[in-house]
């Protein structure tokens, strides 16, 4: 029976190693790098649900086609502003 038990956990480890293996998973720095922003950012994308991500000890791991789910998010907070136009160009 033990065993039996020994295969069938090494069977499962061998079934997700080969699931798992066409994904590439990232560190969370990796995410902010990708993305643009920053890691404490990515952090509370993945707290609030927003950005998938599973932990394996204490790293947290995100699947690269995942990235696409925040990429385009709206951006918050105060718009650019926009350069003015002087006189001195306008009368040229």
């Amino acid at each position: 029976m033990l065993l039996l038990q020994y295969k069938s956990s090494v069977l499962t480890k061998l079934l997700f190693a080969i699931y798992y293996s066409g994904m590439n998973e990232l560190t969370t720095t990796e995410v902010a790098e990708r993305l643009g922003i920053s890691l404490r950012q990515v952090q509370t994308l993945i707290q609030r649900n927003r950005l998938p991500a599973t932990k394996k000890g204490r790293d947290w791991f995100v699947l690269e086609s995942d990235l696409e789910l925040v990429r385009e998010r709206k951006k918050t907070g105060r718009p650019p502003k926009h350069k003015a136009i002087s006189n001195s160009s306008k009368k040229k």
